[in-house]
């Protein structure tokens, strides 16, 4: 019990941001062998909006209440230093978009919010900025004119 204490706190911190903007968020690891398609307008169910950015092996499962995920999809990126990004993107019929991308072995739900150009997606310390088929992932900790984290991120076909 002790053991999941640590987990359960940084998945409320996670979810801290989209509470404060009136999303409820209910996030649940499950194990799956693939995902399943949100069925377009239809509400958000557990099962319904399973992700499973490559290369991991668990699916989450997020619920967004009333709020409907209208597209979805994921992508494969791999960066200049070798590392591979797997980004789950939802976008809703409220104007919002979600990615889901697996940092240090958990799982982070970003949130969009105002760019200059392409789409800025913020999760606690990280920033996640995709433009066209590209993004580069940045650690705010690292300072202001910190190098990305994994930079130039090409999105690989599939």
């Amino acid at each position: 019990m002790l053991n999941l204490l640590p987990r359960i706190s940084r998945i409320v911190c996670n979810a801290r941001a989209l509470m404060l903007s009136g999303v409820m968020l209910a996030v649940s690891p499950v194990l799956a062998a693939g995902s399943t398609a949100a069925s377009e307008g239809a509400p958000v169910s557990a099962s319904a909006a399973s992700v499973v950015p490559a290369p991991a092996t668990r699916t989450f499962a997020l619920s967004f209440g009333n709020i409907k995920v209208v597209s979805r999809s994921i992508v494969s990126y791999r960066c200049e230093n070798g590392r591979e990004i797997g980004v789950a993107y939802m976008n809703t019929d409220n104007q919002q978009s979600f990615a889901v991308i697996r940092i240090e072995g958990r799982h982070l739900v970003f949130v969009d919010t105002a760019a200059g150009s392409g789409v800025r997606y913020v999760a606690g310390r990280y920033v996640w900025w995709s433009k066209g088929d590209e993004g580069n992932l940045y650690d705010v900790m690292a300072g202001e004119n910190a190098a990305p984290i994994a930079k130039a991120c090409k999105a690989i076909e599939q």
